[in-house]
């Protein structure tokens, strides 16, 4: 049989779109749902398109709807644009400011991110708040990627900058690095298996964080995305509360027992370097990094420097050329 309007599915059938009652939040999908009837059903004629639509909607929009100069001059690409503008359809759709995106970089950036779970977090929840803007022309490609960049926490961003420029030492500095470069760098480094020794000294205040968000990240890694991020970090922040209690009484422990069975003999025990002299000491290693990184390999003072920094950490090996 030929397709015509006479083919169009009767309201409250199966393949009829729901009826429209005037809610902002559905008249788009309500559009949408209608035009891809038309093309099935071989609906070109304006009038068609125009008379078929008051089916679909309740009483009240219906004589809203015939009411409309574009619907009585069988204008339909001027009715439907009428529909979205006098329902507003923009009130359902979710606006970000920069301010919006600006915040929630200043926030980011003063978090932790030691593992593959806050990292992942950390991507969800900016792309829809800059990819919006975006795509509303409000930021540009530069911009969203400076955005990026500047919410990550500075001692996670020093050693993934270590390593984009290892990859490309000659690269210009005045042009931010690409999302996608820095999202595939990050992920891979917060994979490896050695990753908790290299994070220690990171953002958090806690010298001890680090144990704990090892234990975490397995169960993080398995939990469902239905769980809330904020009873994550409650759970978190409990485990870490217990270990340090826990780490705290078996230190004391061991002390009162040292004490007595050397009191005569033994020295007093070192003293653990204070989360003071390990944060100097990582600020130094990071600004050897970036040192090293804006030199060249036949510099004079590369070798020492490369040395300098080796003997702070061993680690730096990993993340810098050797001279």
């Amino acid at each position: 049989s030929s397709l015509s309007v006479l083919t169009m599915p009767l309201p409250g059938t199966r393949n009829a779109p729901r009826k429209f009652k005037g809610k902002s939040s559905e008249i788009e999908e309500f559009l949408d749902i209608y035009d891809r009837l038309l093309r099935q059903n071989n609906i070109i004629s304006d009038e068609d398109k125009c008379k078929s639509i008051t089916q679909y909607c309740s009483s009240k929009v219906k004589s809203f709807v015939k009411a409309l100069t574009s619907y009585q001059e069988n204008r339909w690409d001027a009715l439907r644009q009428n529909l979205l503008d006098l329902y507003d359809a923009d009130l359902a759709t979710t606006k970000y400011r920069q301010k919006d995106l600006l915040k929630f970089v200043k926030e980011s950036r003063a978090k932790p991110m030691k593992n593959l779970t806050q990292w992942k977090r950390y991507c969800r929840r900016f792309i829809p708040i800059a990819g919006y803007l975006r795509t509303k022309k409000k930021i540009n490609e530069d911009e969203y990627a400076t955005y990026f960049w500047a919410g990550i926490p500075k001692s996670f961003r020093a050693i993934l900058e270590a390593r984009l420029l290892a990859k490309d030492p000659s690269r210009d500095m005045s042009t931010p690095f690409k999302y996608e470069e820095v999202e595939k760098v990050a992920t891979a480094y917060l994979q490896r298996d050695k990753f908790p020794s290299m994070l220690i000294d990171s953002d958090s205040e806690d010298e001890d964080g680090t144990l704990s968000d090892l234990s975490d990240e397995s169960s993080d890694s398995d939990s469902s995305d239905s769980d809330s991020d904020d009873e994550r970090e409650r759970r978190k922040k409990k485990k870490k509360e217990k270990l340090k209690s826990a780490l705290k009484k078996s230190q004391k422990k061991k002390r009162a027992a040292k004490d007595e069975d050397d009191e005569e003999d033994e020295k007093p025990a070192k003293r653990r370097p204070s989360a003071h002299s390990e944060q100097k000491k990582h600020d130094k290693v990071e600004g050897l990094i970036k040192q090293l990184n804006r030199m060249n390999l036949d510099d004079a003072d590369y070798g020492a420097t490369y040395y300098k920094a080796l003997k702070i950490d061993n680690d730096i090996q990993k993340v810098v050329r050797p001279p």
